[in-house]
């Protein structure tokens, strides 16, 4: 049952039933929803969604819909997130979530396979932020988040979930797959801050300008120098310029485009056309490599390799 006040009518009453649970929606990363066809309309948010024993089970929040009125598709706010963050803020006036300071992104099935992950399940690192619990704790790029405090990570979102909710300043146990193997550690979540630490390391300092190149016709992509990047989400970052890719080529298929910054092949750094040359050399677009990338929306994880 939604309870609201849905185009002004108040105390409006619409039934229905949980339509499924763990919903994601893109515009709300820290939560997942109870789906429902119970009637939602404009001005039924923040009001209860109540089983038949009269329990509030969620707070009414959303709607899926291409006329901007009910369709079917509701989402609520499960009750425990709920009370979880109304308990903080009636406490401390604020939200304290859990932080380990990586960056993650989802596995898929062919960089699960290159990566020697069996059940292609857990959360992918791309990043370790320094002076971070991550850091601290001996996390790797490319590691693979498969369980906390002995609970599975299904992906990025359900790790995200235990993660801010756990106990800060204490010890969890950590699982990563690193290699195609398990390899324990004991993480202290701090809180998470206002502003996250960047990277600051020498070899982030401008190189002077080069018209040097590299191009590699197996992967379909030429890299320049970073020096010839403008863009100030590479301050901090090494690495190599995409100047080009071909249009039929492993690369473009796989997404990479002019502008990407290639941090590392595989764990191996490149920070310079010569260095990268060297790397890429010993790889092969029909095993596949892997390759450890910045672009305006962060770090990411990216496979190249040629269709079969």
């Amino acid at each position: 049952i939604a309870i609201g006040t849905p185009f002004e009518l108040d105390t409006t009453v619409s039934a229905g039933i949980i339509s499924a649970k763990g919903r994601e929606l893109d515009s709300a990363r820290r939560a997942k929803f109870l789906q429902t066809d119970a009637a939602i309309n404009p001005g039924n948010s923040g009001g209860p969604l109540v089983n038949l024993a009269g329990e509030v089970i969620g707070i009414n929040t959303a709607i899926a819909s291409s006329s901007g009125g009910y369709q079917g598709i509701g989402f609520a706010i499960p009750i425990n997130l709920a009370r979880w963050v109304s308990e903080q803020l009636i406490a401390k006036g604020s939200v304290e979530r859990g932080f380990l300071g990586v960056a993650i992104g989802p596995l898929n099935p062919e960089m699960a396979t290159k990566l020697g992950i069996k059940d292609k399940k857990g959360a992918l690192v791309t990043e370790v932020m320094p002076d971070t619990p991550a850091a601290d704790a001996g996390v790797q790029e490319l590691d693979v988040i498969t369980t906390f405090d002995g609970k599975p990570v299904d992906g990025p979102r359900s790790l995200q979930e235990v993660v801010e909710r756990s106990t800060i300043g204490k010890p969890h146990a950590l699982a990563v797959l690193r290699d195609g193997k398990t390899v324990p550690l004991t993480i202290s979540v701090k809180a998470l801050p206002s502003k996250l630490p960047r990277q600051t390391t020498e070899d982030s300092l401008p190189a002077p300008l080069s018209a040097k190149t590299f191009y590699s016709e197996e992967f379909g992509l030429e890299v320049s120098e970073k020096a010839s990047a403008t863009e100030a989400i590479y301050e901090g970052f090494s690495g190599v310029l995409v100047d080009r890719v071909d249009a039929d080529g492993v690369c473009a298929r796989a997404g990479i485009g002019p502008g990407v910054l290639i941090r590392k092949v595989g764990k191996t750094p490149v920070n310079s056309v010569d260095e990268f040359s060297k790397a890429i050399e010993h790889e092969s677009a029909e095993q596949g490599v892997v390759l450890q990338v910045r672009t305006p929306r962060g770090n990411s994880v990216v496979l190249l390799k040629s269709s079969t």
